[in-house]
């Protein structure tokens, strides 16, 4: 005999090969009236399994209709694959494409920046090269002056009045060179900017004009 669910069929086992019995009526008891909720078809009835629709064709169909649709789900999630992909390397690109760009403007601006500093450190620079260069001169003057003088005998009236010339001199060079207002810079790069700041180190400052 053959207990079979009309509406859930597919939920069958064959019990040793005699009779295919709803797994959930055998396991689990759970239909309260099998003989009203079942039709029972002997398995010698091939006719009576044709009208209920129980053949290989049928299950063939059904199974090939699940196995169809597995398939395109696959095929769909390869492509949800290949669309995740394909955005994912556009995605890195454009990143890519943005910092290429940025990082030129930040190269362009950083050179910008020590172009700046380099002038200004140059600008000081050669002023203070002149100013050590005055300065060197007046030393090696003043060393002539002082060793001329060890050398020089009291009676040699012409020689004393021309030191004496020479060092009344560089004594007016070396007055000159202290009131030079001599100036140097501080800097320091903060907040994405040089911050300078000039101060003097030598010299008297001109007086402000006040009213």
């Amino acid at each position: 005999m053959i207990k079979v669910n009309i509406l859930i069929y597919r939920n069958i086992f064959l019990l040793n090969y005699i009779e295919i019995c709803c797994s959930l009526c055998y396991i689990k008891n759970l239909h309260n009236n099998p003989q009203k909720d079942y039709k029972l078809i002997e398995l010698s009835d091939i006719e009576s399994l044709s009208k209920e629709n129980i053949t290989i064709e049928s299950a063939t169909n059904d199974f090939n209709e699940i196995s169809n649709k597995v398939i395109d789900l696959n095929n769909k999630i390869n492509n949800e694959i290949n669309k995740i992909n394909n955005l994912y390397e556009n995605t890195i690109n454009d990143i890519t494409k943005s910092y290429i760009e940025k990082h030129e403007i930040l190269i362009k601006e950083e050179n910008e920046i020590k172009e700046k500093l380099k002038n200004e450190v140059n600008k000081i620079k050669d002023k203070l090269e002149i100013y050590l260069n005055e300065s060197n001169n007046n030393i090696k003057i003043n060393e002539r002056i002082n060793k001329g003088i060890k050398n020089i005998e009291n009676k040699n009236m012409i020689k004393l009045i021309s030191y004496i010339s020479k060092i009344n001199k560089n004594k007016r060079n070396n007055k000159i060179l202290f009131s030079e207002l001599m100036k140097n810079i501080k800097f320091k790069y903060e907040e994405d900017k040089i911050k300078y700041e000039e101060y003097y180190f030598n010299g008297i400052p001109k007086p402000i004009n006040r009213k």
